[in-house]
């Protein structure tokens, strides 16, 4: 069975059937109300409502660039949205075209070799962490334009991109609060306060600049509320983890009492109680439940009677 984009793919990219049209930076998405207006209460309004849009099916997008339109329709259309584009060329796979690179009409902008070895670095760190703010943008973008057009679905999958990406490289969280230092981007408070409690030193945000001062209030308290949630966690595990180190430590001590007094009675015993043979014996644990008490207790090898 096919997918259930497919098919709107395929009307997407031949136009066909199309009943309205978005413009960006003088670039036409041709595209269709009955796939676009469930998904945006905006658009749905502007093209369904008393507004000009409604007459002429044009709507200009001026807040926004290409490269963020076209992931928006790629949503409309296909449910996801690409961070980067495909290579430039098979041969060269470490060149990653980004919607940077390109012009209006969607030509390849080339950069002088000196640009380009301005922006490489031989620290492969420092290379991913650009490489990971880089793309933090790209869903920063996308995040603000559904929040634009009121696009739930949208909004919430720049989110659960946003977060994994924090997850994996949180040393790209200072930017992030650059970002939405001045109120914007509030949806990602909650992500940012756990990210930041989470997997953060909260006083390295203080060394890299001010930001941290800088914040909205609503965004501060979040961070505060986490960061205390997380210390009481913490501190339960630590409780928990002091628990089980004094009872293994216990169960250590008892053993070696156990041990020390199994072997004075070896060195008591010469003979058999029982066969009154010379006590070749081993030794044998007794009581074997979780809460029992370590103890030990010889039994002879010849006629097996217990010697506790």
């Amino acid at each position: 069975m096919a997918p259930p984009y497919d098919f709107l793919s395929s009307i997407l990219d031949s136009g066909q059937f199309s009943d309205f049209t978005l413009v960006c930076e003088g670039q036409e998405f041709r595209l269709h109300q009955a796939v676009v207006c469930p998904q945006s209460l905006v658009l749905n309004a502007a093209l369904c409502g008393g507004f000009e849009e409604a007459t002429t099916k044009v709507i200009t997008v001026k807040e926004f660039d290409i490269p963020t339109v076209k992931r928006l329709v790629s949503f409309f259309y296909k449910g996801d949205y690409y961070e980067k584009l495909l290579t430039e060329s098979a041969h060269d796979e470490d060149t990653v075209i980004t919607d940077a690179n390109y012009d209006e009409g969607g030509n390849t902008i080339s950069e002088s070799n000196d640009q380009a070895g301005s922006k490489a670095t031989s620290d492969p760190v420092e290379k991913a962490k650009a490489d990971a703010i880089e793309v933090l943008v790209v869903h920063l973008e996308v995040n603000a334009i559904a929040d634009y057009y009121n696009i739930p679905k949208l909004r919430d999958l720049a989110e659960s991109k946003i977060r994994n990406l924090l997850l994996g490289n949180n040393t790209i969280l200072p930017r992030l609060l650059r970002e939405v230092s001045s109120g914007a981007h509030a949806n990602l408070y909650a992500i940012i306060a756990e990210v930041a409690a989470e997997s953060y030193d909260i006083s390295d945000l203080f060394s890299e600049d001010d930001t941290l001062f800088k914040l909205d209030p609503a965004l501060y308290s979040k961070i505060i509320v986490a960061c205390s949630l997380r210390m009481a966690l913490l501190k339960k595990e630590l409780e928990d983890v002091q628990v089980s180190c004094k009872t293994a430590q216990d169960l250590v001590a008892a053993n070696n009492i156990a041990i020390a007094t199994i072997h004075a009675k070896l060195g008591m015993t010469p003979k058999c109680r029982h066969c009154d043979e010379k006590f070749n014996c081993y030794i044998e644990k007794e009581g074997s439940g979780l809460n029992s008490e370590p103890g030990f207790m010889l039994r002879c090898t010849s006629c097996r009677t217990r010697h506790p």
